[in-house]
């Protein structure tokens, strides 16, 4: 007898999950046919606090309103077959889930689930989950949570449903006009409006004074290299017209300098954002080979003929001399201290654009002053003794000096592994054709001497400079992705720490 009662007990309970499973099924292929018929569930999803800057967190709340009458499985149904409901997300690198928080639910016992209570959600629910900004994303796009749910009447489920909610969350870094109105930067501010108010005698040299200082910033590497190389070329000019072409050069980098740094203070934009633009970097590096091909002799740069009937030599000369002082401009950018950024601080405050581009013009002027002096020195040597037979030499070395700028204004566009090693390479290949392989100068002994001793010096310094470094992964600080919980950490344990800066848009950064 009890053999027969379970027997007919087990296939009573078959049957019931057999209908069960019919009427889910049933109820999935009436949902495809009502096909655009709105369903019972609609849900949204907001962000608290809607922007989060690299180690804060946002809470994103996830809404459902269920239609009376109907209710969608919990994230734990209590039935194998039937659908949880769950929250997954698509987001970019950099932001990632701490943790997903479901509501308590409602228990209850339907013909459905036959004698098995279900656990399900009814009315409006309310899902959470807290996304941490651990690092800035390298492509960020829009956070988008993907809720999966099975809505359930009484007698019937409908197919499962996926619904995708982008998620209106601003991930910001550092805002650079915040930094900028901080602090010493106010302070930095107040001192130019003291130079301003103390009258033209006081604010001309205070701003020719303060642009002289930049130059001990690491910004002026590439502008006295390319000063040097561009002069270099133009030896044998006569003194008075060197120091013109220098004085147009000066006036070149001042006249780029000056209006992109008045029209950040005035828009609140960033100051050298032009060498954030590859095209920026290919354009000078295009430059920068083409004067170079110029110095090997392949071709030389003048003024057509016709053009060059009208426009005195001097004149002509003089704008080659300020085109280029302008694309320097655009390196000279990056030299920003607290000089500049209370300049931007007070000429942005001011709202006057005479006034922005005439302090920064002098700015530029007094950066420039040391670029005078340089650009005469690399000219004059054809003065020196028997410069004949070495001038052509010199010609090629200041070649190899725009061709390693070439590289260096290019590298940020490259691919990492080549940018890394097609410096020393040139460098390698420069200094062994300079010193022996050039036939330019061969006719003066000491010359040939003196060149190849200086070339055997300077691969022994290029070895030493790039020498590959063995152990340096295990005998250096581990460096790790900014986190606030590791900065507070680290404070609330008074252990010292370091925190790198970096910006690979900024060439000498």
């Amino acid at each position: 007898l009890a053999e027969v009662l379970r027997s007919r007990a087990s296939r009573f309970m078959f049957s019931r999950v057999t209908l069960t499973s019919i009427a889910v099924f049933l109820g999935a292929a009436l949902a495809s046919v009502a096909g655009a018929a709105e369903g019972p569930v609609s849900a949204s999803a907001a962000a608290s606090p809607a922007s989060i800057h690299v180690g804060e967190s946002a809470t994103v709340t996830i809404e459902l309103d269920i239609a009376e009458g109907w209710h969608i499985n919990s994230n734990e149904p209590g039935i194998d077959f039937l659908i949880p409901t769950s929250v997954e997300f698509d987001l970019s690198d950099g932001l990632s889930v701490v943790d997903v928080a479901y509501p308590k639910p409602v228990v209850r016992q339907l013909k459905l689930g036959g004698s098995r209570p279900l656990r399900l959600y009814e009315g409006r629910v309310r899902i959470s989950a807290r996304l941490h900004y651990d690092r800035m994303s390298v492509s960020p796009r829009t956070p988008v949570a993907v809720v999966r749910y099975q809505a359930c009447n009484d007698t019937l489920c409908l197919r499962p449903t996926s619904v995708r909610l982008p998620i209106q969350l601003k991930l910001s870094a550092l805002d650079a006009r915040e930094v900028e109105r901080a602090g010493f930067n106010e302070e930095a501010a107040e001192s130019i409006a003291r130079l301003v108010a103390g009258g033209l005698w006081v604010v001309v040299p205070g701003m020719l004074l303060l642009g002289l200082a930049l130059n001990l910033t690491p910004c002026v590497y590439p502008l006295v290299s390319v000063t040097i190389a561009y002069f270099g070329r133009q030896a044998g000019e006569r003194r008075g017209r060197m120091l013109w072409l220098a004085i147009c050069y000066t006036i070149g980098i001042a006249v780029t300098f000056s209006a992109l740094g008045a029209s950040a203070a005035l828009s609140g934009g960033l100051f050298g954002r032009a060498l954030t633009h590859p095209a920026v970097l290919i354009a000078i590096s295009l430059m920068m080979v083409a004067l170079a091909l110029s110095s090997f002799g392949l071709y030389q740069i003048q003024v057509p003929g016709g053009l060059d009937a009208r426009i005195a030599g001097a004149a002509s000369g003089a704008v080659g001399a300020t085109l280029m002082g302008m694309t320097m401009g655009l390196v000279a950018a990056p030299c920003v201290g607290p000089v500049v950024v209370g300049l931007l601080v007070f000429v942005g405050s001011r709202g006057d654009v005479l006034l922005g581009f005439s302090l920064f013009f002098l700015l530029a002027l007094g950066l420039g002053i040391p670029y005078v002096a340089l650009a005469m020195a690399a000219g004059s040597i054809s003065a020196l003794p028997r410069s004949g037979a070495w001038l052509q030499w010199t010609e090629h070395l200041f070649g190899c000096i725009l061709l390693a700028m070439a590289i260096y204004f290019v590298r940020p566009v490259l691919p990492a592994a080549l940018g890394d090693r097609l410096m020393p390479a040139f460098l390698f290949l420069a200094v062994a054709y300079l010193a022996f392989l050039d036939p330019a100068g061969r006719g003066t002994t000491w010359f040939v001497r003196f060149r190849a001793v200086a070339g055997i010096v300077a691969l022994a310094a290029l070895v030493v400079a790039y020498r590959p470094t063995v152990g340096d992964s295990e005998e250096g600080l581990p460096f790790e992705p900014f986190s606030a919980i590791t900065y507070d950490a680290a404070r609330d344990r008074h252990q010292p720490f370091v925190i790198e800066f970096r910006a690979d848009w900024c060439l000498p950064c």
